[in-house]
């Protein structure tokens, strides 16, 4: 099993547990291990819910932040095929849980194995996050995120 650890920024941030945290960090600090950690605790904590990623556009998603969350993931043990599958159905003989919501389109659907499901959502897209009951949120990169839109569309979503 691989070794992680978290520098005293990252390990201060993770023991105070906060349930809602916008963390303003310097380059090369290690937000996107702070992102996996987030997820990771999501989905153990809460098998078979919907999360989003939001991001401002699908492209910065797919291109730059997730593939920094997913890689920080596999540091953390988690192995794509294993643990998680992205953008298609989990094969019946991987024993994946079934999610309280599975959604028609998983081209933007990261699949875990207890059932829990992230769906990547953009802000580009209009209501992007309209009739979907989601029950946890990460956004990477808030900088780029426009908060009225978040206030508009996300969170009323959040259950």
């Amino acid at each position: 099993m691989n070794k992680a650890y978290l520098h005293i920024g990252q390990a201060l941030w993770w023991m105070n547990g906060a349930k809602d945290s916008i963390n303003i960090c310097a380059r090369r600090f290690g937000k996107s291990y702070m992102v996996a950690l987030t997820i990771m605790r999501n989905v153990l904590e809460m098998p078979g819910s919907t999360g989003v990623f939001i991001a401002s556009s699908f492209r910065q998603a797919h291109a730059r932040t997730l593939p920094s969350a997913l890689q920080a993931m596999e540091v953390f043990g988690w192995r794509e095929g294993v643990h998680y599958v992205i953008g298609k159905k989990p094969e019946p003989k991987m024993g994946f849980a079934s999610p309280h919501f599975q959604p028609s389109d998983l081209h933007d659907v990261i699949s875990f194995a207890n059932g829990t499901i992230m769906i990547i959502i953009s802000q580009e897209v209009v209501l992007s996050a309209n009739s979907l009951t989601i029950h946890w949120a990460v956004g990477d990169e808030a900088k780029g995120l426009d908060y009225e839109k978040l206030s508009n569309e996300v969170f009323p979503a959040i259950g």
